[in-house]
């Protein structure tokens, strides 16, 4: 079984048992998941979660992630294309940059209405395996803020020359999210 197959094995399984079952060394095997994979996997997971900027009272975090796009111009050129493109997304998908792909993928939604249904789909896909609506808060407040459409990068910090732009991402991602919550929704009746 190829490491792909797995990661999403071992993910559904994380989902399916709340993470609780993940101390039993039976259940690990069965996998064929070490210790040291397991917690490979939980940090992978843990960082898909985690919100690249964060306000909390008087104070802003950001993750090695975030500070990575802000100093690392070639970094940014992947994050980053001139366009985005499903043939790149799926691409980075295969390499387990799940983080970047769904950035593309926000960006396929943002700006291509042809293409939204199928973003859609796919993310909703996704959503037995993710908490997609937390993935994608997270993508945003990861990748948005820095994106070269919004802002210009001076020593390492955003110079944003377009908050409309931002906002409408946003707006694109809260879109996606209010169609996971109603896809949770009618999947929590059946």
């Amino acid at each position: 079984m190829n490491r792909l197959m797995k990661y999403l094995f071992f993910t559904i399984f994380l989902v399916a048992q709340g993470m609780d079952g993940l101390g039993q060394i039976d259940t690990l095997a069965m996998f064929g998941v070490t210790h040291e994979q397991e917690a490979e996997y939980r940090k992978w997971l843990d960082n898909l979660y985690e919100v690249g900027v964060k306000v909390e009272g008087d104070s802003i975090y950001i993750t090695e992630e975030t500070r990575r796009v802000a100093s690392d111009s070639a970094y940014r050129l992947l994050i980053y294309p001139q366009t985005y493109d499903w043939t790149a997304a799926n691409a980075l998908f295969k390499q387990m940059q799940y983080k970047i792909a769904f950035w593309y993928l926000i960006n396929i939604y943002y700006s291509d209405i042809d293409q939204r249904e199928n973003v859609l789909k796919y993310v909703l896909t996704l959503e037995e395996v993710f908490a997609m609506d937390k993935v994608l808060i997270s993508v945003f407040y990861t990748y948005g803020l820095l994106d070269p459409e919004v802002a210009e990068i001076v020593n390492g910090k955003p110079n944003i020359h377009h908050p409309e732009i931002v906002e409408q991402k946003l707006a694109s991602v809260k879109e996606i999210v209010q169609y996971i919550l109603a896809y949770r929704t009618q999947n929590a009746k059946k």
